[in-house]
């Protein structure tokens, strides 16, 4: 069995080499590792799949073909880097299996820090897929641990295995037309980087806002958080000739803080702050992914509201619970007088604040806009 180690790059991947191997593996998209090299990361990828966790391989891989398979059966596995993201290490991993070829997605961290997250990340997918059995996230198989030791050293790898949506790629905005629109970079790996226009980033937005809204939890408030476009956590596809989104992470699943300091919220009230926040999130992202801020064009939020309400209206149709509360809730919005948007939001911007002071800086200079923008889109709803 052959083991390769690759790069990915825009250009195609690349063969990994000794001298690449000694390179510091990074912690973050700009910081490296105290001790750590890249080819620990791939040796430890190597020995969670075909030494310390095997049955796992051996046991997904035989669901897969739906048969009983060996390692020896197997003929080529390509454990490939794909990204340093601001949490983890996004891999893949390819395995030649004879008749099939099976790419996994290969999270990794080795950060005390981070290695939380993923870990509730791997629990959280679990529970989401078991809860609403829908195809919109990545499935997760398997979580193993790889303890690295460099001397007194020590450090340990956190390794989770999930589905790999074959063929979706991140996407970022990136910088305006010479018009002054927005321009979607997307990082297409398979065709190439290409631009989407304003009206395919429209079916971006809208299907990223549905897909949040019909996990979002009516009696518990409890909602996918935190996400953000400059993480690349939405990829976009494309289905018999259409634009198709996926989320590729739940870091969490809980109640928005806004909410934390109320105990008695009417579910009309949280359900308002979703739809709120929902809408200033989705026009935050950073220019190509980690560049400059970047503040998605109004288009961003007639895109959100309509992908609300049909993740709403998706719910009530497949009898997930949803209170029922959409005509009610358009009516009680079309009656806020601009200030009270403006009073319902601070707090949310304040919140994004206490996360990120560039977003913040970002979100107050369009707020006041942002707000009417919000309420004209409100106004022009017909149910």
């Amino acid at each position: 069995m052959i083991t390769r180690f690759l790069l990915s790059s825009p250009s195609g991947d690349m063969e990994i080499d000794q001298a690449a191997l000694a390179l510091p593996y990074k912690t973050g998209r700009f910081q490296d590792h105290p001790f750590l090299k890249l080819g620990d990361y791939f040796k430890a990828a190597r020995q969670a799949l075909l030494e310390e966790d095997s049955a796992s391989l051996l046991s997904f891989l035989g669901a897969h073909l739906g048969r009983k398979i060996s390692l020896n059966e197997l003929r080529d596995i390509a454990i490939r880097s794909e990204k340093h993201g601001a949490l983890y290490h996004v891999g893949s991993v390819e395995i030649n299996a004879g008749e099939s070829t099976i790419k996994l997605a290969l999270n990794a961290s080795s950060s005390q820090k981070t290695s939380p997250w993923l870990e509730r990340e791997h629990s959280t997918l679990t529970l989401l897929h078991k809860t609403f059995n829908l195809p919109y996230l990545p499935k997760a198989f398997w979580k193993t641990k790889i303890e690295i030791r460099r001397g007194y050293d020590r450090e340990t790898f956190f390794f989770s295995f999930c589905e790999w949506f074959h063929d979706y790629h991140e996407w970022h905005l990136s910088y305006p037309s010479e018009d002054g629109q927005d321009t979607i970079s997307v990082w297409d790996t398979c065709r190439g980087y290409r631009t989407f226009s304003t009206n395919e980033a429209y079916e971006i937005y809208r299907l990223a806002s549905r897909i949040l809204t019909v996990y979002y939890q009516y009696e518990s408030f409890c909602q996918i958080r935190p996400w953000h476009h400059a993480a690349g956590d939405f990829v976009v596809g494309n289905q018999n000739g259409a634009i198709d989104v996926k989320l590729v992470s739940a870091r969490s699943y809980s109640p928005s803080p806004v909410l934390s300091t109320d105990a008695n919220v009417r579910p009309m009230v949280a359900l308002i702050y979703f739809l709120l926040e929902l809408s200033l999130r989705m026009r935050l992202d950073r220019i190509d992914g980690t560049g400059d801020p970047a503040w998605a064009g109004n288009y961003c939020v007639s895109a959100t509201v309509e992908g609300f309400l049909e993740g709403l209206m998706y719910k009530e149709a497949n009898g997930l619970p949803s209170g029922g509360l959409t005509k009610e809730l358009i009516e009680v919005l079309k009656n806020l007088s601009i200030q009270e948007y403006l009073d319902l939001f601070q707090p949310i911007a304040d919140l994004i604040y206490d996360e990120n002071p560039s977003d913040f800086e970002v979100v107050s200079s369009h707020l006041n806009d942002h707000a009417e923008d919000f309420r004209e889109t409100i106004k022009g709803v017909r149910l």
